[in-house]
C-alpha cells in the first residue's frame, strides 16, 4: 500500500510507505467486514420463519373453547326447537331421549345435534388438560395440610379427572357418530357410547369437585359440593328410571359445573 505525499502542488518523488496509512486501511476495511456481516445476519433474520409464541397459542385455544361451548350449546337449543315445530312426530323434552334429536323421526336435519355432540367431544380434550393446569396452578399446600402432606392426593385427583373426563368426551364425540340414525345392532354402539359420556364426565366432575372443596383453589366451595352432588344424583335417577326429563336434568347438571370453568380458564 503507497501513500503519495502532496506537495506545493507537485507530487513529491519521494514515495514512502507510511504504517500510520496502513494501520488505517486495516481499521476500513474491519469496519466494512463488520458492516457486511450485519447487513448478512439481517437477511437471515428476515428469512428465517417466526417460531411460534407458546403463550399466544395457548390464548387462541381457550378463545376456541369458550366459541366452540357456545356454538355447541346454540346447536343443542336449535335442534330442540326444530324438533318440537316439525310434522308429523312432534319432540318433547319430557317423553324423548335426547339422542332423538338426532333421529329422522324427529328432525329435518338430524345432523345439527349429531355434529354438537361431536364438537362437544372434541373441545373437551383441550378444556381438561387447561382445567387441570389452572387448578394445579391454584393449589395452596400452606393453607391445606392434607395437600401439604399428601399432595398424590391432590395430584391424583387432578390426574385420574383429566384422564376420565378425556374418556367421557370421546364417548360424547362417537354418541355424534354413532347416533340413533347409525346406532349399531340393538343400539349397541350408540348406547355404549352414551354411558360412556355420562359416566366419564360425571366421575370426572366429582373427583374435581373434591379438590375443590378441600384443597383451597380459587373456586366458591359451593360450586365443589354442587359438582359433587348433583351429577351424581341425576346419573344414579337415570339408571334406575330410564326418564327423559332426568336425563335432560343430567345433561343441565353437567353442564352447569362446566361451562363457567371454560370461562374462567380462559378469562382468568
Amino acid at each position: 500500500y503507497i501513500l503519495f505525499n502532496w506537495f506545493e502542488g507537485e507530487i513529491s518523488k519521494d514515495i514512502q510507505l507510511i504504517d500510520e496509512g496502513k494501520e488505517l486501511f486495516e481499521i476500513l476495511v474491519l469496519d466494512l467486514s463488520c458492516e457486511l456481516s450485519k447487513v448478512i445476519k439481517r437477511k437471515k433474520l428476515l428469512k428465517r420463519p417466526r417460531k411460534w409464541n407458546i403463550s399466544n397459542i395457548q390464548k387462541s385455544i381457550k378463545l376456541s373453547l369458550c366459541i366452540g361451548i357456545v356454538a355447541y350449546l346454540f346447536m343443542v337449543l336449535f335442534s330442540g326447537i326444530i324438533a318440537f315445530v316439525s310434522e308429523p312426530s312432534k319432540y318433547y323434552f319430557w317423553k324423548h331421549a335426547i339422542s332423538a334429536l338426532g333421529s329422522n323421526l324427529f328432525t329435518p336435519i338430524p345432523y345439527l345435534f349429531d355434529s354438537a355432540c361431536i364438537l362437544a367431544g372434541i373441545i373437551s380434550i383441550p378444556f381438561y388438560y387447561f382445567l387441570r393446569k389452572k387448578l394445579v396452578s391454584h393449589i395452596l399446600p400452606s393453607e391445606s395440610t392434607v395437600a401439604e402432606r399428601f399432595p398424590w392426593v391432590t395430584n391424583g385427583l387432578l390426574r385420574y379427572g383429566t384422564l376420565i373426563g378425556i374418556f367421557g368426551g370421546l364417548g360424547y364425540l362417537f354418541v355424534g357418530i354413532f347416533s340413533v340414525e347409525r346406532a349399531g345392532p340393538n343400539n349397541i354402539y350408540h348406547n355404549s357410547f352414551a354411558g360412556l359420556a355420562f359416566s366419564g364426565f360425571v366421575i370426572s366432575i366429582i373427583l374435581y369437585s373434591i379438590n375443590i372443596v378441600f384443597f383451597q383453589v380459587k373456586i366458591p366451595k359451593s360450586y365443589g359440593i354442587f359438582g359433587f352432588f348433583a351429577p351424581l344424583l341425576f346419573l344414579g335417577l337415570y339408571y334406575f328410571s330410564l326418564s327423559p326429563l332426568i336425563e335432560w336434568l343430567l345433561l343441565l347438571s353437567i353442564l352447569t359445573f362446566i361451562v363457567p370453568l371454560i370461562f374462567w380458564i380462559f378469562l382468568k
